[in-house]
């Protein structure tokens, strides 16, 4: 993708080929802009380890930010945009969550179900460390919450990048669209936050003090806020982004979960698989009209 410095105003065929040569740079970089926008895994020249490289910087929520490629359509403010959103995102989804269980007179501690290790293995472990308890709340969090926040962080994603069309008027709509959302959203989470805050559940309240709405499963009282979920949250945050996340984007980077071969889940493999694809159909094409010209001379 080097451009021709040089051009000759009396050498007709020098400007011919700087025509050319800028023509398929435009073409390139217009193509790298359309796969990064898409969540590509695979850039054409890019080894294994580049392409991995490549992914996780471009795609991560935090790394994104200062290591994103410079052609890519999510720029640093459509970043922090994302982030703000999937961060209020996941906090309205864990209060809501907890919120529910209250409403429903549900134990949000209660176990659910309990994994317990056995055989020769368990002997090696201490006896407190055997058995697993997976609570209510924990298994709505892992399965509806997280699912909601990833369908979320693609959606806002998607919403800003426009990978399937290039129009600016698009583009510009996209990113007010998110930044609505996200105030939104933003808006939604303070009110959880707060109601989770205040939220006193019948066991937690002391005689004498009766619920301002009865019908209500928080109330609001004279007692001080309770925030101490907060750092349990960002616990949970740091874990998520820095330790499971890019767990997650190795494992759908490297092709495994759909062997490499089912959309959305086939990985770096499929795409290089359909790249040779293309490329071995644009040879045999340039094959044929060399021999289409042969045959006619």
């Amino acid at each position: 993708m080097n451009k021709t410095t040089t051009l000759s105003t009396t050498d007709d065929d020098s400007s011919i080929s700087m025509s050319i040569n800028e023509n398929d740079e435009i073409d390139n970089e217009e193509a790298i802009i359309k796969k990064l926008s898409l969540r590509a895994y695979h850039l054409p020249g890019n080894s294994f380890m580049r392409d991995w490289a490549m992914y996780v910087k471009n795609n991560h929520l935090v790394f994104g930010i200062c290591c994103h490629h410079r052609l890519h359509p999510v720029t640093l403010k459509h970043r922090l945009v994302i982030l703000l959103g999937s961060l209020a995102c996941g906090m309205s989804i864990t209060n809501v969550i907890y919120l529910w269980h209250v409403w429903q007179n549900m134990g949000y501690d209660d176990t659910a179900f309990s994994l317990t290790l056995g055989g020769d293995f368990s002997e090696r472990i201490p006896e407190n460390y055997q058995r697993v308890d997976i609570t209510h709340g924990m298994a709505m969090l892992w399965t509806f919450g997280s699912g909601a926040h990833s369908l979320f962080d693609l959606f806002l994603w998607h919403v800003i990048a426009c990978g399937c069309c290039r129009r600016k008027w698009f583009h510009s709509a996209g990113w007010y669209i998110a930044v609505s959302i996200t105030f939104v959203m933003v808006a939604l989470t303070s009110f959880f936050a707060l109601a989770r805050a205040y939220e006193t559940n019948n066991e937690q309240i002391p005689e004498g003090l009766e619920f301002s709405n009865p019908g209500s499963p928080f109330a609001f009282g004279d007692e001080e806020p309770d925030f101490k979920f907060l750092w349990g949250y960002l616990v949970e945050l740091v874990m998520s982004l820095f330790v499971y996340t890019p767990i997650v984007q190795s494992l759908l980077f490297s092709g495994v979960l759909g062997c490499g071969v089912v959309p959305f889940l086939g990985g770096r493999p499929r795409e290089v698989r359909k790249e040779n694809q293309q490329l071995a159909k644009q040879i045999n094409v340039v094959k044929s009209i060399n021999k289409s010209n042969l045959d006619s001379v």
